[in-house]
């Protein structure tokens, strides 16, 4: 029997001492096993080679893990998340693009998997962008240009360079997040200080994507459609907007993920329909009915714990190891001292020192 492609990548990985590298392909291979016969081994390897959980950040390196966050394929919650028919096309698509570009590898011919994801704002981009890792089983790999731009800003090309240098060495989705922000149109060529920095960062991301290895799925997202390269634009394989849900998808979102988590006791479904009916995308109704169900949570448990609540006056007090102590003679004298204790750290003045550091920080 032929060797697969998982089979090729741990052979090679190994042969360049990359255990790292050896372990994802590993795991990808084990699941390719579909047999009966094997199903009680394979699932026991894929939980030992992925039992920390923190597979894909163990080698990420230091300079990279404020910026880079990742994730294995099994930590999605699958029975939570919810696909409309739109957007299940086109994960088909993107994974008859993997099988293609896995191919054309074999030939040695370069295959660019790379979607870009557009819409306001809260439909579901990012989530849609983890779906897709699950269904190719591989690692994810996200980065929200928004939330970094302030750090890239001086080394912008050089840090973006790091980037994809990391993912490219392994088998993965690689989601570049609010790419607006770092890759606008260009003009003349002529900007200086930020505007050229943009500049410059737009060029370095069209040039790793001709780089980009056939072994990895690159999507992009983007609420400005209208502001990004076209230059960069053009190298997107699949361009596909994702639109805010209707009513009944939201309430088929929100009964959804009630049901995966088992609350339905938390929460009514009259509470669910005035939910659904006060938002428009994922985004929006998500967060509001979590709250609902903590709500739900605390008011059938509120007796319980309050009850655990420890007052702070108290907190020294049962704390206290009196018997050890070899000041107190009694343990009324031992909850004397504790008082006294607390109380002098409670109003000790603040040192000249501390003020002085605290103004200088």
């Amino acid at each position: 029997m032929a060797l697969t492609n998982n089979n090729l990548e741990i052979i090679k990985a190994l042969a360049h001492n990359d255990i790292h590298r050896a372990k994802l392909a590993s795991i990808a291979s084990l699941t390719e096993d579909k047999s009966k016969k094997n199903e009680q081994i394979v699932n026991y390897y894929k939980k030992l080679l992925a039992s920390s959980g923190s597979l894909v950040m163990d080698s990420l390196p230091n300079d990279l893990k404020t910026v880079l966050v990742g994730n294995m394929p099994h930590n999605f919650k699958i029975d939570r998340y919810y696909i409309r028919e739109s957007e299940q096309n086109i994960v088909t698509d993107i994974i008859k693009m993997k099988k293609i570009s896995d191919e054309m590898a074999k030939r040695e011919i370069s295959y660019k998997n790379t979607t870009l994801l557009y819409g306001a704002s809260g439909t579901g981009k990012t989530e849609l962008g983890k779906y897709m890792a699950y269904k190719l089983n591989l690692p994810f790999f996200y980065i929200s240009f928004a939330s970094t731009i302030d750090s890239y800003m001086g080394s912008t090309a050089k840090n973006i360079h790091k980037i994809f240098d990391f993912c490219n060495s392994i088998p993965c989705v690689l989601m570049l997040d609010e790419i607006d922000c770092i890759a606008t149109r260009r003009d003349s060529g002529g900007s200086k200080g930020v505007d050229g920095e943009i500049e410059r960062t737009t060029i370095s991301i069209m040039q790793e994507f001709d780089r980009l290895p056939n072994h990895v799925c690159l999507i992009g997202a983007t609420n400005r459609l209208d502001i990004v390269d076209e230059a960069l634009l053009r190298r997107f394989s699949i361009k596909h907007e994702i639109l805010n849900m209707n009513t009944q998808e939201l309430l088929e979102l929100a009964n959804q993920y009630v049901k995966a988590t088992d609350t339905y006791k938390y929460i009514t479904q009259d509470q669910i329909n005035d939910l659904v009916i006060n938002t428009t995308n994922p985004g929006q109704l998500m967060p509001e009915l979590i709250k609902e169900i903590g709500k739900g949570i605390y008011e059938e448990h509120k007796d319980d714990i309050e009850e655990e609540i420890i007052e702070p006056t108290n907190l020294w007090e049962v704390t206290y190891e009196w018997k050890t102590n070899i000041i107190a003679e009694t343990e009324e004298d031992a909850i004397q001292l504790a008082r006294q204790q607390r109380n002098n750290y409670i109003n000790k003045p603040i040192s000249e020192e501390y003020k002085a550091k605290s103004i200088r920080n």
